[in-house]
């Protein structure tokens, strides 16, 4: 073999020694990552997280050098024809690569993969029967321990938009409509919880209704955390069929609620919760057009972090709570969580 070409094997050796050095800090750092969920400490799970992504980012270039450096090695066997010890270490490397690209593989999906949020949908805290989507405040806290104590963790509309969650056990909280019980169980329940629900706000009934909360009630939530929804602004059907049956009073629903909430809170409404969760692309199409970027069913089902569809993102499934599934739906929430 020549100079020239012993030159290049030592730089690639050298070049190769580096990578696989790089690559097993990466295996070492998604070991840390298989006990995260032992971790009770936020603030690790932070600095974990941060750091995966600092990887994450590197891995790309790693994967291209680690191609490169591979064909490199090839192409020694054809110029210079390596003897039978050469061949066969020339082997061995080509097993280490294909071992290495399993390693990029595996960590360039860790901790971005197996990240699930379950939507819950609830109405009101009357402890009244007669409506079906109503639980008195203890039932509502019961759902809650429920949730805690098979491991689950209360998230934020915020939380959810930004992937800021871990695992599977990720709860969203929404709250349809403005009744005015849930005023009693933020101060009673939730504030204390730092639970932090979205709630889908429909105009025609705040301040003008006594069972509705006030906009000076619905400011102070805003202003503690919880996120607001369009939730239509007289709670119509908005399918295809109320579209076909007037199209100006379809628009004003969506248009009118926007607008009125943005006035209201002097900031952007980006979620939208279909009233009913009836939707036809007619209604996906015109959230669009008015700067919706997230929409809520009451279709059931998880969502897997990050979205693989934009468009699913105008499908986020909700389990609609009531008196008869309540149990029900948090039986299939645990079980698909631990699936």
């Amino acid at each position: 073999m020549t100079d020239s070409l012993l030159k290049v094997k030592e730089l690639g050796q050298m070049k190769i020694d580096q990578l696989q050095k790089e690559l097993d800090e990466i295996a070492q750092e998604a070991e840390s990552l298989n006990k995260i969920d032992a971790i009770s400490n936020d603030k690790k799970i932070e600095e974990l997280r941060g750091e995966i992504l600092q990887i994450r980012s590197k891995l790309p270039k790693l994967k291209e050098e680690i191609l490169r450096q591979e064909k490199l090695t090839s192409g020694l066997v054809e110029m210079g024809k390596p003897t039978k010890e050469q061949l066969e270490k020339l082997r061995e490397r080509k097993k280490i690569f294909l071992l290495l690209t399993l390693v990029v593989l595996f960590i360039s999906n860790i901790g971005f993969c197996g990240q699930k949020v379950f939507v819950l949908c609830y109405h009101s805290f009357l402890s009244n029967k007669r409506f079906p989507t109503d639980f008195s405040p203890e039932e509502l806290r019961n759902h809650l321990v429920i949730l805690k104590n098979n491991g689950f963790s209360v998230i934020s509309v915020s939380d959810f938009i930004n992937s800021k969650v871990t695992g599977n056990k990720n709860i969203l909280i929404t709250i349809d409509d403005g009744n005015e019980s849930v005023f009693r169980i933020y101060n009673e329940i939730l504030k204390p919880l730092d639970i932090k629900p979205l709630l889908a706000i429909y105009p025609a009934i705040i301040s003008r209704k006594k069972y509705a909360m006030t906009w000076e009630q619905l400011k102070e939530l805003s202003a503690d955390g919880w996120e607001i929804a369009s939730h239509g602004y007289f709670h119509e059907k908005l399918n295809q069929k109320f579209y076909d049956k007037s199209k100006a009073r379809f628009l004003f629903e969506i248009e009118k609620s926007k607008k009125v909430l943005e006035n209201k809170f002097q900031k952007p409404i980006t979620i939208f919760v279909y009233p009913f969760g009836l939707r036809s692309p007619i209604t996906i199409e015109t959230l669009k057009n008015n700067g919706f970027k997230y929409a809520f069913t009451i279709d059931g089902g998880g969502i897997s972090l990050p979205v693989s569809s934009a468009d699913k993102l105008y499908e986020i499934p909700r389990y609609m709570m009531t008196q008869s599934n309540w149990k029900n739906n948090l039986e299939k929430v645990i079980k698909k969580a631990n699936q």
